[in-house]
């Protein structure tokens, strides 16, 4: 995806209040108002910045995959196996639950698919695609090394995988559970390792 245009620092601001009532609340369950009482400003100020609630939205969810898609660079661009890259993707989902305390953004809004417009639908919906083509190339690569067993068909081990992490991060939310995440990835992972006892 390319990159967005440099942010004021109160549009930032803005977007940063909007992402993070998305996370709790979801698109239908939060409003300018919510975003103005956050920042401090009046609720008009916020239409100079993103005329729309869409506008705002999609904004959120494009600088949401930008940065994931940052996070998911970095683990690439270290010198570590397959496994390890697939644990540190897990570790991504379990940093946004206990030290942000939040659920994936875009877990969040596919809940609310058929209600979200569309422009906002379609930055969703690159998100997950993002992932799967990031997770099939790690498995791939893995398949390839012997470090995994072959699988028949990477990209929809790519979203089971990715389907259980973010369902997991909702049950381990609402449980106040945590380690249910970590042992989803462990299990995911451990389908495919070629290298466990």
């Amino acid at each position: 995806m390319t990159s967005q245009e440099p942010l004021s620092q109160k549009a930032s601001e803005i977007l940063g209040s909007a992402q993070s009532l998305m996370q709790d609340k979801g698109y239908n369950g939060f409003s300018f108002r919510d975003v103005a009482a956050q920042v401090g400003i009046k609720s008009a100020s916020i239409h100079y910045h993103f005329p729309t609630k869409g506008d705002l939205a999609k904004a959120a969810v494009g600088s949401y995959r930008e940065a994931f898609s940052k996070l998911l660079e970095d683990i690439s661009a270290q010198n570590i196996t397959p496994r390890s890259q697939l644990q540190k993707y897990g570790d991504i989902f379990m940093d946004t639950l206990t030290v942000k305390h939040n659920a994936c953004l875009c877990g969040i809004l596919a809940s609310e698919a058929e209600s979200l417009p569309e422009d906002v639908r379609h930055q969703v919906d690159g998100f997950f695609d993002d992932q799967r083509a990031w997770l099939s190339a790690v498995v791939e690569a893995g398949i390839k090394d012997g470090t995994f067993r072959s699988v028949i068909a990477t990209q929809q081990y790519a979203i089971t995988f990715l389907s259980a992490l973010e369902g997991a991060m909702i049950i381990a939310r609402s449980t106040q559970k945590p380690e249910i995440l970590n042992q989803t990835t462990d299990q995911m992972i451990g389908l495919i390792d070629d290298t466990a006892d």
